[in-house]
């Protein structure tokens, strides 16, 4: 992206790549998220300083992490909202948090624990989507 880029210029650009797919950013070609009236949301720590979410069409939302001198951008395939849209993009968007959830759901209701753990986890990497 060139110096001085808009928010929109950005969230149309990282919309023509494949889901999950990040955009790189400095962050001084761009104002602050919140600044906009984008919101500001809790993620999973991964060294970034904040975290932001754009709803988008069809259920889909821009995510964004707000590193030191830059932004990383993508779009994920379901907004992350309770209920159906959590479920959706814990199969479909954080792939790994789906089988660990599916695997621990085998574990609690299974009588052997150690084969429900493992057929969770497996029907969890089967149905990922």
């Amino acid at each position: 992206m060139s110096a001085n880029s808009s928010w929109s210029e950005v969230l149309s650009e990282v919309l023509l790549k494949p889901a999950h797919q990040n955009l790189y950013v400095p962050k001084e070609n761009l104002p602050h998220p919140r600044s906009i009236g984008i919101s500001k949301v809790r993620g999973i720590p991964r060294g970034q300083m904040a975290e932001y979410r754009v709803p988008h069409d069809r259920g889909r939302s821009i995510h964004i992490r707000e590193y030191r001198n830059y932004y990383a951008i993508h779009w994920d395939k379901h907004e992350p909202k309770f209920g159906f849209g959590l479920i959706q993009h814990l199969r479909c968007d954080t792939h790994y948090w789906w089988i660990i959830l599916s695997g621990l759901t085998g574990y609690t209701m299974s009588g052997n624990r150690l084969s429900g753990a493992f057929c969770g986890a497996l029907i969890g990497a089967l149905t990922r989507g």
